[in-house]
């Protein structure tokens, strides 16, 4: 096969991998003087005529995708009996590769994985494609470490007639849904649930369900509980364990309804986690000759200006600028802390679990003055009120600041 030219047009270079189905090769387009991917079709399936129609039909639909996370794909076609599919030649590893490499990801490089992969997913579910075999073997990381999802060419378009016989089902059975496993119709939340098991293993390393056989692993995605990832990895905080137990639900009903919900989840459980490492860059330099540095001239102070200010001053003139500024603090400090000639005391209201919003909403209805500082936390969701001072049930006079 290498050396071969398809369809006059693609030269093919060199085999990159295998799959199910298909072979895939990294070929030079010579028309348009790029390099570019291309699975053959195996000739075991060349034969079967509704699957052929089932691929083709699955590559153009995939080709009207658009999107940065999801692999293009650019020309589909056969020549003297080979089925083939060109496809973006993607430099990089797989998502598969990457794990192993790195035994498990962080938490924040995992969930933005994630969220790059459900991205990928959203857009191809508004167009009516659901992938049917999302797993870290089809998910690539190019080398500038962008997430690519690709091999779409096995996908099944929601309105088509199922490939998949009685006896049989399609797709890697470790990233199966339960609805997969049990030859049920599938659709978007499918792929979601393969999704929360890609998650799974980005954070733990290992995957939810093993078995001797790929029929014991489907069985258990149809009928067991799987083990929680915090056991594998306590890192992981709770609203993305949520997430992963959400997706992973064996009743469709019960998980994510649409990509965007789960991304939103993903984002939210985001701002609980603070795992971000600072680049250290490391240099060696050889010998050189360099341009001499000239200390910087030490700048003044504030209070060494202030003191030449002052020495420059007479007596009753500094004392007189005293007398304006006590005056002006003064001022400040009675308007800003309330109004200290009224007798209307006001009970501090009970804010702790509000939202913000709605706690200064409160507040300027009892005629009281807020303070907001933001503080990190691993158990209350983001905007809600923590702590307040005064605490709730102190009477305080009107226009007091509640922190």
């Amino acid at each position: 096969m290498i050396g071969r030219i398809i369809d006059n047009r693609y030269k093919i270079l060199e085999k990159i991998g295998i799959g199910g189905m298909a072979s895939v090769y990294r070929a030079q387009d010579i028309l348009l003087d790029r390099v570019v991917a291309i699975k053959i079709l195996h000739t075991d399936f060349s034969s079967d005529h509704e699957f052929v129609a089932r691929f083709k039909h699955e590559a153009q639909t995939a080709a009207k995708l658009s999107h940065p996370n999801i692999v293009n794909i650019y020309d589909v076609g056969c020549d003297d009996g080979l089925h083939y599919i060109v496809m973006e030649y993607v430099q990089g590893i797989t998502l598969k590769e990457y794990i192993e490499k790195a035994g498990h990801l962080t938490i924040d490089m995992s969930v933005k994985i994630a969220i790059e992969i459900a991205e990928a997913l959203e857009q191809a579910h508004l167009n009516g494609l659901v992938h049917c075999d999302i797993k870290p073997h089809n998910i690539l990381v190019t080398s500038a470490g962008r997430i690519k999802v690709a091999d779409f060419g096995i996908a099944k378009a929601v309105n088509a007639e199922s490939f998949t016989k009685d006896t049989s089902v399609l797709g890697s059975v470790h990233y199966f849904s339960p609805e997969q496993a049990s030859g049920k119709k599938v659709d978007a939340r499918t792929d979601l649930y393969s999704l929360g098991i890609v998650l799974y293993e980005m954070l733990t390393g290992v995957l939810p369900f093993q078995g001797e056989t790929p029929v014991s692993v489907a069985l258990k995605h149809v009928q067991d509980d799987f083990p929680p990832p915090s056991k594998y990895n306590p890192a992981i905080p709770s609203l993305l364990e949520g997430c992963i137990v959400k997706a992973l639900s064996k009743n469709p009903d019960d998980r994510f309804q649409t990509a965007t919900e789960m991304i939103s989840e993903l984002r939210l459980s985001q701002g609980f986690v603070s795992t971000k490492i600072p680049k250290i860059v490391k240099n060696d330099f050889t010998t050189q000759i360099v341009p001499r540095i000239q200390p910087k001239r030490k700048k003044e102070t504030f209070s060494e200006k202030l003191l030449a200010v002052l020495s420059s001053r007479s007596q009753k003139s500094i004392i007189i600028g005293m007398a304006v500024i006590f005056l002006i603090a003064f001022l400040w400090a009675f308007f800003s802390y309330g109004n200290f000639w009224s007798t209307k005391e006001i009970e501090v209201p009970n804010l702790i679990g509000k939202q913000v919003e709605l706690a200064k909403h409160i507040l300027e209805r009892e005629d009281l003055d807020v303070s907001v500082s933001e503080v990190a936390s691993t158990e209350v969701p983001i905007g809600q009120i923590i702590n307040q001072s005064p605490a709730a049930g102190n009477m305080v006079k009107a226009r007091r600041t509640i922190h």
